[in-house]
Protein backbone atom coordinates (compact mmCIF):
# COMPACT_ATOMS: atom_id res chain seq x y z
CA UNK A 1 0.00 0.00 0.00
CA UNK A 2 2.72 2.60 1.30
CA UNK A 3 4.46 2.19 -2.52
CA UNK A 4 1.09 2.42 -4.62
CA UNK A 5 0.77 5.83 -2.16
CA UNK A 6 4.75 6.89 -3.47
CA UNK A 7 3.74 6.41 -6.43
CA UNK A 8 0.68 8.39 -6.59
CA UNK A 9 2.54 11.24 -5.14
CA UNK A 10 5.12 10.76 -7.99
CA UNK A 11 3.11 11.11 -10.36
CA UNK A 12 1.15 13.98 -8.90
CA UNK A 13 4.54 15.83 -8.64
CA UNK A 14 5.46 14.86 -12.23
CA UNK A 15 1.76 16.41 -13.42
CA UNK A 16 2.45 19.66 -11.26
CA UNK A 17 6.06 20.40 -12.87
CA UNK A 18 4.27 19.98 -16.16
CA UNK A 19 1.81 22.61 -14.80
CA UNK A 20 4.15 24.45 -13.76
CA UNK A 21 6.47 24.52 -16.77
CA UNK A 22 3.31 25.50 -18.84
CA UNK A 23 2.76 28.52 -17.02
CA UNK A 24 6.27 29.81 -17.29
CA UNK A 25 5.23 30.47 -20.67
CA UNK A 26 2.85 32.72 -19.98
CA UNK A 27 3.68 35.90 -21.68
CA UNK A 28 4.45 38.80 -19.11
CA UNK A 29 2.46 41.21 -21.67
CA UNK A 30 -0.35 41.35 -23.94
CA UNK A 31 -2.38 43.24 -25.82
CA UNK A 32 -1.44 46.20 -27.77
CA UNK A 33 2.10 48.07 -27.23
CA UNK A 34 2.32 50.79 -25.28
CA UNK A 35 4.71 53.89 -26.75
CA UNK A 36 5.90 56.56 -24.84
CA UNK A 37 8.93 58.97 -24.58
CA UNK A 38 11.29 57.77 -23.01
CA UNK A 39 13.03 60.58 -21.17
CA UNK A 40 9.47 61.01 -18.98
CA UNK A 41 10.08 57.64 -17.65
CA UNK A 42 13.61 56.28 -17.69
CA UNK A 43 14.88 60.10 -16.98
CA UNK A 44 17.02 62.29 -18.87
CA UNK A 45 20.36 60.16 -19.89
CA UNK A 46 18.47 57.32 -17.62
CA UNK A 47 18.22 59.42 -14.30
CA UNK A 48 15.34 58.65 -12.96
CA UNK A 49 16.14 61.51 -10.87
CA UNK A 50 15.45 63.51 -13.60
CA UNK A 51 12.39 62.77 -15.27
CA UNK A 52 11.42 65.12 -17.75
CA UNK A 53 8.69 66.59 -20.27
CA UNK A 54 10.34 69.13 -21.45
CA UNK A 55 14.08 70.11 -22.57
CA UNK A 56 15.50 73.31 -23.54
CA UNK A 57 17.55 73.69 -26.50
CA UNK A 58 19.92 76.75 -27.76
CA UNK A 59 21.88 78.01 -30.65
CA UNK A 60 23.25 80.67 -28.53
CA UNK A 61 26.65 78.80 -28.45
CA UNK A 62 27.14 78.20 -32.30
CA UNK A 63 28.91 80.70 -34.73
CA UNK A 64 26.41 82.20 -37.53
CA UNK A 65 27.12 79.75 -40.12
CA UNK A 66 25.09 77.08 -38.65
CA UNK A 67 21.65 77.57 -39.74
CA UNK A 68 19.46 73.89 -37.76
CA UNK A 69 20.02 71.18 -35.58
CA UNK A 70 18.63 67.86 -35.51
CA UNK A 71 17.72 66.94 -32.03
CA UNK A 72 17.03 62.95 -31.37
CA UNK A 73 14.12 62.65 -28.89
CA UNK A 74 14.00 59.02 -27.75
CA UNK A 75 10.91 57.17 -27.57
CA UNK A 76 10.31 53.64 -26.43
CA UNK A 77 7.96 50.44 -26.07
CA UNK A 78 6.65 48.84 -23.24
CA UNK A 79 5.56 45.63 -25.31
CA UNK A 80 6.80 42.70 -27.36
CA UNK A 81 10.02 42.80 -29.70
CA UNK A 82 8.56 42.15 -33.00
CA UNK A 83 10.75 41.09 -35.78
CA UNK A 84 9.26 44.44 -38.63
CA UNK A 85 9.64 48.10 -38.06
CA UNK A 86 6.51 49.54 -36.78
CA UNK A 87 5.63 52.80 -37.68
CA UNK A 88 4.43 55.50 -35.50
CA UNK A 89 2.70 58.67 -35.62
CA UNK A 90 3.30 62.25 -34.13
CA UNK A 91 1.27 65.60 -33.65
CA UNK A 92 2.35 69.10 -33.30
CA UNK A 93 0.31 70.48 -30.44
CA UNK A 94 -1.85 72.96 -30.89
CA UNK A 95 -0.27 74.84 -27.82
CA UNK A 96 2.97 74.73 -30.08
CA UNK A 97 4.60 78.67 -30.12
CA UNK A 98 6.63 77.69 -33.35
CA UNK A 99 5.87 77.04 -36.48
CA UNK A 100 6.17 73.71 -38.33
CA UNK A 101 8.31 74.12 -41.30
CA UNK A 102 9.47 77.41 -40.36
CA UNK A 103 10.99 76.95 -37.04
CA UNK A 104 11.36 73.46 -37.20
CA UNK A 105 11.31 70.53 -39.73
CA UNK A 106 9.63 66.62 -38.63
CA UNK A 107 9.84 63.27 -40.87
CA UNK A 108 6.19 62.44 -42.31
CA UNK A 109 7.43 58.75 -41.03
CA UNK A 110 9.36 57.14 -38.43
CA UNK A 111 9.59 53.34 -37.22
CA UNK A 112 10.17 51.24 -34.22
CA UNK A 113 13.15 49.27 -36.22
CA UNK A 114 12.19 45.40 -35.71
CA UNK A 115 13.54 43.58 -32.55
CA UNK A 116 14.38 47.05 -30.70
CA UNK A 117 11.99 48.93 -28.35
CA UNK A 118 13.50 52.14 -28.66
CA UNK A 119 13.75 54.48 -31.69
CA UNK A 120 14.12 58.07 -32.29
CA UNK A 121 11.86 60.75 -33.55
CA UNK A 122 14.27 63.47 -35.30
CA UNK A 123 13.47 66.81 -35.02
CA UNK A 124 15.29 69.53 -37.16
CA UNK A 125 15.48 72.96 -35.63
CA UNK A 126 15.87 75.74 -37.75
CA UNK A 127 17.84 79.20 -36.90
CA UNK A 128 15.46 81.80 -37.69
CA UNK A 129 16.07 85.36 -37.04
CA UNK A 130 13.29 85.66 -34.72
CA UNK A 131 14.80 83.12 -32.19
CA UNK A 132 17.35 86.06 -31.22
CA UNK A 133 14.66 87.98 -29.36
CA UNK A 134 12.50 85.20 -27.98
CA UNK A 135 12.23 81.66 -27.44
CA UNK A 136 9.90 79.10 -29.63
CA UNK A 137 8.13 76.45 -28.02
CA UNK A 138 7.46 72.84 -30.17
CA UNK A 139 5.02 70.96 -28.41
CA UNK A 140 4.51 66.93 -29.85
CA UNK A 141 2.47 64.37 -29.20
CA UNK A 142 2.15 60.64 -29.68
CA UNK A 143 -0.29 59.50 -31.57
CA UNK A 144 -2.43 55.73 -31.12
CA UNK A 145 -2.29 53.44 -34.12
CA UNK A 146 -2.61 49.69 -35.44
CA UNK A 147 0.69 49.47 -33.80
CA UNK A 148 1.08 51.59 -30.27
CA UNK A 149 -1.33 52.93 -27.72
CA UNK A 150 -0.31 55.60 -26.25
CA UNK A 151 -1.93 56.04 -23.21
CA UNK A 152 0.62 56.41 -20.91
CA UNK A 153 1.10 59.22 -17.52
CA UNK A 154 2.40 59.04 -14.49
CA UNK A 155 4.12 62.03 -11.56
CA UNK A 156 6.64 63.24 -11.02
CA UNK A 157 8.38 65.60 -7.90
CA UNK A 158 8.90 69.40 -8.99
CA UNK A 159 9.69 71.72 -6.20
CA UNK A 160 8.10 69.63 -3.70
CA UNK A 161 4.92 68.77 -5.38
CA UNK A 162 3.82 66.03 -7.30
CA UNK A 163 2.73 67.24 -10.94
CA UNK A 164 1.49 64.65 -13.47
CA UNK A 165 3.66 63.66 -16.32
CA UNK A 166 1.98 63.26 -19.55
CA UNK A 167 4.20 59.95 -20.91
CA UNK A 168 3.01 60.39 -24.66
CA UNK A 169 3.55 64.19 -24.86
CA UNK A 170 7.05 66.54 -24.75
CA UNK A 171 8.63 70.11 -25.02
CA UNK A 172 11.22 71.18 -26.99
CA UNK A 173 12.00 75.21 -26.18
CA UNK A 174 14.70 76.73 -28.67
CA UNK A 175 16.02 79.85 -28.53
CA UNK A 176 19.13 81.80 -29.92
CA UNK A 177 19.24 84.43 -27.57
CA UNK A 178 23.06 85.52 -26.56
CA UNK A 179 23.65 87.63 -23.86
CA UNK A 180 26.11 89.97 -22.49
CA UNK A 181 28.35 87.37 -20.24
CA UNK A 182 28.74 88.15 -16.90
CA UNK A 183 32.34 88.88 -17.18
CA UNK A 184 32.15 91.17 -20.07
CA UNK A 185 31.83 94.39 -18.11
CA UNK A 186 34.51 92.66 -15.58
CA UNK A 187 37.19 92.12 -17.73
CA UNK A 188 36.32 91.80 -21.64
CA UNK A 189 35.27 95.21 -22.09
CA UNK A 190 38.59 96.87 -21.81
CA UNK A 191 40.16 94.46 -24.63
CA UNK A 192 37.47 93.98 -26.72
CA UNK A 193 34.98 97.59 -25.94
CA UNK A 194 31.82 97.32 -25.51
CA UNK A 195 29.57 94.36 -25.87
CA UNK A 196 27.51 93.41 -29.25
CA UNK A 197 26.05 90.30 -30.13
CA UNK A 198 28.04 90.74 -33.44
CA UNK A 199 30.89 91.78 -31.61
CA UNK A 200 31.41 88.60 -29.81
CA UNK A 201 30.06 85.92 -32.89
CA UNK A 202 32.58 87.78 -34.70
CA UNK A 203 35.53 87.22 -32.48
CA UNK A 204 34.60 83.94 -32.26
CA UNK A 205 34.40 83.34 -36.30
CA UNK A 206 37.68 84.98 -36.75
CA UNK A 207 39.25 82.92 -33.88
CA UNK A 208 37.85 80.04 -35.57
CA UNK A 209 36.25 78.40 -32.35
CA UNK A 210 32.70 78.20 -30.15
CA UNK A 211 31.34 81.10 -28.71
CA UNK A 212 33.26 81.47 -25.59
CA UNK A 213 31.13 80.60 -22.37
CA UNK A 214 32.24 83.90 -20.18
CA UNK A 215 28.66 83.69 -17.84
CA UNK A 216 30.14 81.37 -15.74
CA UNK A 217 34.36 82.08 -15.84
CA UNK A 218 36.48 84.55 -16.91
CA UNK A 219 38.19 83.59 -19.83
CA UNK A 220 41.85 82.12 -19.99
CA UNK A 221 44.41 84.93 -19.69
CA UNK A 222 47.18 83.20 -21.65
CA UNK A 223 44.63 82.39 -24.50
CA UNK A 224 42.30 84.90 -24.78
CA UNK A 225 45.62 87.49 -25.26
CA UNK A 226 46.14 85.42 -28.35
CA UNK A 227 42.90 85.47 -29.68
CA UNK A 228 42.03 89.26 -29.11
CA UNK A 229 45.35 89.96 -30.97
CA UNK A 230 44.14 88.08 -33.77
CA UNK A 231 40.58 89.73 -34.00
CA UNK A 232 42.82 93.25 -33.45
CA UNK A 233 44.53 92.22 -36.72
CA UNK A 234 41.25 90.97 -38.62
CA UNK A 235 39.67 94.42 -37.66
CA UNK A 236 42.69 96.75 -39.16
CA UNK A 237 43.02 94.66 -41.75
CA UNK A 238 39.44 95.01 -42.81
CA UNK A 239 39.75 98.65 -41.96
CA UNK A 240 42.86 99.08 -44.73
CA UNK A 241 41.17 97.41 -46.96
CA UNK A 242 38.53 100.30 -47.29
CA UNK A 243 35.42 97.74 -45.69
CA UNK A 244 35.61 98.23 -42.09
CA UNK A 245 33.39 96.21 -40.03
CA UNK A 246 30.45 97.71 -38.82
CA UNK A 247 27.76 97.28 -36.16
CA UNK A 248 24.15 96.85 -36.52
CA UNK A 249 23.74 100.45 -35.92
CA UNK A 250 26.26 101.33 -38.75
CA UNK A 251 29.49 102.68 -36.29
CA UNK A 252 32.29 101.12 -36.63
CA UNK A 253 33.76 98.43 -34.64
CA UNK A 254 36.07 99.36 -32.14
CA UNK A 255 37.77 97.45 -29.14
CA UNK A 256 39.00 98.62 -25.72
CA UNK A 257 41.43 100.67 -24.33
CA UNK A 258 44.29 98.11 -23.47
CA UNK A 259 43.48 96.39 -26.64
Amino acid sequence: MKKYIIKIMLICATVLSVIACKEDKIELFSGTDVLYFKWSVDGFNNDLSNRIDSVYVSFASKTPDVMDSIYNIPVKILGNLTDFDREFKVQVLPTSTAVEGVDFVMPNNVFVPAQSVTAMLPITLLRTQAIQNEVVSIKVGLVPNEHFRTDYYGTAERNEKHELLKYNEIEVVVSDILNKPFWWDRIIKFYLGDYSRKKLTLFATVNNIPIPNWETAPPSIGTFFGQKNVFKAYLLEQKNNGTPVLEDDGTEMKLGPYA
